[in-house]
């Protein structure tokens, strides 16, 4: 994917090919575009649970919280087609893929906490983290309609579908824990580079359907400033494979966010000549969403020489939230014809 995508790159920066006619205009630009952000979903289960060191089973509530970083420089290719009527936009239609080119700088976090009511026990016992590889594809297709227009300025209807693929390896493992659950008098540290072979294998499908409004100012012949904002509905998949405890959490989740930005779009030529454009994007993107999850052991898990969970045991119904914050700063540059 990544060395097509670069070939187009290097196809469209060297020809600039831009087609027009009367009624429209027409453009295909190279897109630089820097995420910075995370997605976390949380997990939480409850039940009666073994405590070998009070040789006790009490009623315990589990909450986990794993944070994938998204910050990536990304590069892709994006494809726009405006109708104009009277030189004046009428609807537009855009298309872009994009794909990461760099692996995120932030780690992995992992976070884990235990409450015990009857033994008046609430804290975390569990903190690590750990390097990511990343591989991502981002697609997106959007329209846009306009319904009033006043002086330079006009107002349109939104509407967006995107996919986003990321698939992460999780490396290494630094950090602490409790070696004794409920007793923070055990808690024991993993320093850096403890363990340095891959412990997690999670990837993530995220559809999102946005529905809402943008305004474009033509301020002056050679800039329009332009923003957005729309609600969004998403469903997210998530297979999360850890390794070294060999259990395999998959799960679906749906639910509600929004998307909000500003552009600015500088031209070199007026309405009627052929010229270059360079355009400025930021981009807010938040989204959450809550479902069930199930797990699964493919392999016995143990601690030590003690098998803690067989293999075969599946435990379905759990609660599961995840969680997805992402800006974007983006530039795109390119050739055009109106």
């Amino acid at each position: 994917m990544k060395r097509y995508i670069l070939l187009l790159l290097i196809v469209v920066a060297i020809h600039g090919q831009s087609y027009a006619q009367n009624k429209f205009s027409i453009s295909v630009a190279p897109e630089l575009l820097y995420s910075n952000g995370y997605t976390e979903y949380e997990l939480q289960a409850s039940g009666m649970t073994d405590f070998p060191e009070i040789n006790d089973t009490l009623f315990a509530e589990i909450r986990s919280l794993l944070e994938f970083p998204l910050d990536a420089p990304m590069v892709g290719i994006c494809f726009r087609m405006n109708s104009r009527i009277l030189q004046k936009k009428d609807w537009g239609l855009k298309a872009r893929v994009l794909t990461n080119i760099a692996n995120p700088s932030g780690v992995m976090k992992d976070h884990d906490w235990i409450k015990v009511s009857s033994l008046n026990v609430d804290h975390k016992f569990s903190y690590t983290e750990s390097d990511t590889e990343m591989r991502s594809v981002f697609v997106e297709f959007e329209g846009t309609r306009v319904v009033s227009r006043q002086n330079n300025t006009d107002l349109s209807v939104l509407a967006v579908v995107s996919f986003q693929h990321s698939n992460q390896d999780i490396i290494g493992v630094s950090g602490w824990q409790f070696a004794e659950i409920l007793d923070p008098a055990t808690k024991q540290y993993f320093p850096e580079n403890s363990y340095v072979g891959k412990v997690l294998e999670y990837r993530i499908n995220n559809l999102m359907l946005q529905l809402g409004g943008e305004a474009n100012i033509n301020a002056r012949t050679w800039l329009d400033i332009g923003a957005k904002g729309a609600l969004a509905i998403a469903r997210i998949s998530e297979r999360d494979d850890h390794l070294l405890r060999k259990k395999l959490i998959e799960a679906t989740s749906s639910g509600f966010g929004f998307v909000g930005g500003v552009n600015a779009h500088f031209s070199t030529a007026g309405d009627n000549d052929v010229g270059r454009f360079i355009n400025l994007s930021f981009e807010v993107i938040h989204v959450n969403t809550s479902g069930t999850q199930k797990q699964t052991w493919y392999d016995d898990e143990t601690v030590g020489s003690v098998v803690v969970m067989d293999r075969g045991t599946v435990i379905n119904g759990l609660q599961h939230k995840t969680s997805s914050t992402q800006l974007r700063f983006g530039v795109q540059f390119g050739v055009w014809l109106k």
